[in-house]
């Protein structure tokens, strides 16, 4: 266990630092504690209000400069609010932590609060608020929470309701930040390629001089024990029921806390400790099992809230679109008993604490991550190391689970509630919505114009004799992390569309050796995941583990791969799933936008302009023998992409791939590729309107170049400075920041074996629409017809830079990099792409390739508004 630094300066800032120089990267993060728990009513959201106004600018800091700082040093910056805390963070070259001190230190006090800028930061916020009340299941979290605690602040959203965020003077705003930041009232964490002692050295030097402030006392109300179940019906449009149920449980340091941990990973699947879970468990968890395999849900979740006070244990249910909420309810009532009454097995205990301790394992393999949950420990109350707390659950009994599960979660306890689709909202909105954390949605970037020679191995690369392809970068981690791509996606559909992406939700749950129930218990016995699906490109397979069972985890994989039987019963269970999975989908108004304007761009039916699951009519139809068809003509060796992060030898990862995958007979011919995009002729316009929503999402989209083509750089980082250069880049400046018509505004570039295209995206209220389209369009032509200035060229280096060293770091980007570059004709180490394509660029180069593709008068334009 590598050791951590603690300490305490006078001015009572505490100080964690833990050292891992696997990547030259620190992740620091500042935790103050005020969250939602500290307001009262008719003030909530001023602890996530405050957060935004904190990247607005201090005494000595401009507004924009505090973002833009933080993207010279090439980081990757964002801040969040919760219940009990709220953290600003930046994940930057371990050398540059010098600025992520700088800023911190200044606008821990210093912060202005300009009235304009509230003014602005006000409206951002409120459509925030509306992508909240877009989505149904966080009406209905937000509703059961205000009814579950009948005194404690739990019970106010963490963005706050509407009316209070409209009200709030910047003159309260003011006061609670006087109140609530100062170093006495902070914690400094950092992980990375630090020098603890000369780390410290530099804390003090920032820090150390900050005068404390007073800490007014937080009296916090004492919930009441609950005397009966409460429940709440919400009819608003949805595309299927949900059922969910809030049970307030205890403190995340209460000796019951892991105990009901374990539960939580007996009934759902086990997770880590914190936000993060690296792995996909749970399919031999004994609520999957009764619902989702019993044909009753199309999905189980839940979350075992770790708050500083009585924090939920919140039960998901997502019910298919006939679906039976009273059976539901009796189901999740009946496995809950039997857990209060008897207690587990030993082997089922085992199982779970083993996992819990996997997902720990499994959600720190990066600085940042590492670093969250240290910090999240500590402003808990726990001893801030990961793996001692992981460890600590084997200490937990069966007779523990049974106790905590009769004590905690009988249903006088809870409140339930019922989201029942209707085809339109009641006329006056009775419910609003969300709960948890509300972190600003900055898009990670790439890393600086000062190039590094790679401090690792370059990536492997083996071609297999039956024709599979095996990429893999050595790094001495404790788990396996790998991805398979097969050819086999939604192009391959031909005319029976969501074909593909069955297939791929199939392919785990049975084979010619063992039925899905034993296949489950496998995995789960080791906390192996394994799971699989279908995009438009591409069916992906992608497995953790721990480093010992690595041979097993490839057995398992190639097993599936080759020997999948698509068992009737488990595609009618994945088929159900499928449809319900596509009526969510069709209802949410980002994806109902970019479905549209991709549908401009490359023509109706086109892979990219349909959802890979398909369409429910066609769905319905698909039958067992239409999956072993497709499986028979699309899986084969010399289809397969296998890209790995391991502390393996790549010959020993090669020679076990290829034992496995021997005798596998080559894949059929591939459906006849589609057309590229089409550039529009003018600003080419489709709409949707969708009833239930109060957001509009709006896409603007052009065809674009292939990375590796002339122009490929050059745009790659046109877009870097449009959509995300210091946070969102120009476009967010305009939209969001100088003009505050939306909650995000930003672009992105989407390359795929089929085209390549651009896209401007934002989220806006509808009486905002027409001024942000003509926005985003000034942009356009801003930067079009003038290229970007030299500083903003020099800032996305860095920015660019930043992100490369933190897709060395993070085992799941790299195997996204791998993946990418291979397709794309790139180099695969990340580094070795950055000196050669984006180190070279001039502010010429990129205008040049900025006006040649970004015309503000040719796009197509996806429109997805309230009904």
């Amino acid at each position: 266990m590598t050791a951590l630094l603690s300490t305490r300066l006078d001015n009572g800032l505490e100080v964690l630092i833990r050292r891992r120089p696997e990547a030259p990267l620190a992740s620091c993060w500042i935790w103050y504690a005020v969250g939602s728990r500290h307001e009262r009513p008719g003030l909530t959201g001023m602890a996530h209000f405050i957060e935004h106004l904190l990247f607005k600018g201090t005494e000595r800091l401009a507004v924009g400069e505090i973002s833009r700082r933080l993207s010279r040093a090439g980081a990757q910056h964002n801040a969040y609010t919760w219940l009990d805390f709220t953290t600003y963070f930046a994940t930057l070259p371990a050398g540059e932590v010098g600025v992520f001190f700088d800023v911190e230190a200044d606008r821990m006090l210093n912060a202005t609060f300009d009235p304009a800028e509230v003014e602005r930061e006000r409206t951002v916020i409120l459509s925030e608020r509306d992508g909240y009340d877009n989505h149904p299941e966080t009406r209905l979290d937000e509703g059961l929470t205000a009814v579950l605690y009948q005194n404690h602040p739990y019970r106010q959203p963490v963005i706050g309701w509407k009316p209070d965020i409209a009200a709030v003077s910047r003159d309260a705003l003011y006061a609670h930040y006087v109140a609530s930041y100062g170093p006495n009232r902070a914690r400094l964490v950092l992980v990375g390629d630090l020098d603890p002692a000369t780390t410290l050295a530099q804390v003090e030097r920032f820090f150390g001089s900050l005068p404390p402030r007073a800490q007014p006392p937080q009296p916090t109300p004492e919930e009441p024990e609950p005397i009966t179940e409460r429940r709440l019906a919400l009819r608003w449009p949805a595309p299927a029921p949900l059922w969910q149920a809030l049970y307030p449980t205890v403190p995340a340091t209460h000796p019951d806390f892991l105990p009901l941990l374990v539960a939580d990973a007996i009934l759902t699947g086990a997770k880590a400790l914190g936000f993060r879970s690296g792995a996909r468990l749970g399919t031999a968890s004994r609520l999957y099992r009764r619902l989702v395999v019993g044909g009753l849900a199309a999905r189980v979740a839940s979350f075992p809230a770790p708050t500083q006070g009585p924090g939920p244990w919140t039960l998901s249910v997502t019910a298919h679109p006939d679906g039976d909420l009273a059976a539901i309810e009796a189901a999740v009532d009946d496995e809950l008993a039997r857990l209060a009454a008897m207690p587990p097995p030993e082997d089922e205990l085992a199982l779970a604490t083993r996992a819990i301790r996997a997902q720990v394992a499994y959600a720190t393999q990066t600085v940042a991550n590492l670093a969250e949950l240290i910090g999240m420990l500590a402003q808990l109350g726990y001893e801030p190391l990961p793996e001692a707390v992981a460890a600590a659950v084997a200490d937990v009994s069966a007779e523990d689970v049974s106790r905590v599960v009769a004590r905690y979660l009988p249903p006088q306890r809870r409140a339930v509630g019922w989201l029942v689709p209707v085809p339109e909202p009641p006329r006056t909105e009775s419910l609003v919505a969300p709960n948890g954390s509300t972190a600003r949605q900055a898009r990670p970037a790439a890393a600086p114009n000062v190039v590094v020679a790679p401090q690792r191995a370059a990536p492997a690369r083996r071609q297999l004799a039956n024709g599979t392809l095996l990429l893999h970068v050595r790094r001495p981690l404790a788990v396996l992390r790998l991805t398979a791509t097969i050819s086999a996606g939604a192009d391959q559909d031909g005319e029976r569309v969501g074909l593909a992406a069955l297939a791929a939700r199939t392919l785990l749950r049975g084979t010619s050796r063992a039925d899905f129930a034993e296949l489950s218990q496998e995995r789960e016995e080791l906390a192996l995941s394994l799971t699989a699906r279908a995009g438009s490109d591409d069916a992906l397979v992608q497995l953790s583990c721990l480093t010992d069972d690595a041979r097993t985890g490839l057995r398992l994989l190639a097993e599936a791969l080759r020997a999948a039987t698509f068992p009737t019963a488990q595609v009618d269970l994945m088929r159900a799933e499928q449809r319900t999975e596509l009526a969510h989908l069709l209802d949410d108004t980002q994806r109902r936008a970019w479905l549209a304007v991709s549908t401009l761009l490359y023509g109706e039916g086109h892979p990219y302009a349909r959802p890979s699951q398909g369409r429910d009519d066609v769905l319905a139809r698909l039958v067992s023998e239409d999956l072993a068809a497709f499986h028979g003509t699309h899986y084969g060796p010399d289809r397969l992409l296998v890209a790995v992060v391991s502390a393996h030898e790549t010959d020993a990862l090669a020679d076990w791939l290829a034992e496995e995958l021997a005798d596998w007979r080559p894949a059929g011919p591939r459906q006849p590729a589609p057309g590229g995009p089409r550039r529009p002729a003018g600003l080419e316009r489709a709409e949707v309107a969708l009833s239930g929503k109060e957001q509009a999402d709006v896409v603007l989209a052009t065809p674009a170049p292939a990375p590796a083509s002339a122009d490929g750089p050059g745009l790659e980082l046109a877009d870097f400075i449009l959509g995300r250069l210091a946070f969102m880049g120009r476009l967010g400046e305009r939209v969001r920041e100088r003009d505050g018509l939306a909650y995000y505004a930003s672009s992105s570039l989407a390359h795929g074996r089929h085209g390549h295209h651009w896209v401007a995206y934002a989220g806006v209220a509808p009486a905002n629409l027409e001024r942000a389209v003509d926005g985003i369009r000034a942009v356009l032509r801003d930067f079009a017809g003038g290229g970007p200035r030299a500083d903003e060229v020099d800032d996305a280096k860095r920015q660019r830079y930043g992100a490369m060293a933190r897709t060395l770091d993070d085992p799941e980007r790299l195997l996204e990099w791998l993946i990418f570059a291979e397709r794309q004709g790139l180099d695969r180490d990340p580094a070795a792409d950055f000196a050669a394509r984006v180190a070279p660029l001039t502010a010429d180069v990129v205008g040049e390739a900025a006006a040649a593709w970004l015309d503000a008068d040719r796009l197509a334009l996806g429109i997805a508004r309230p009904a």
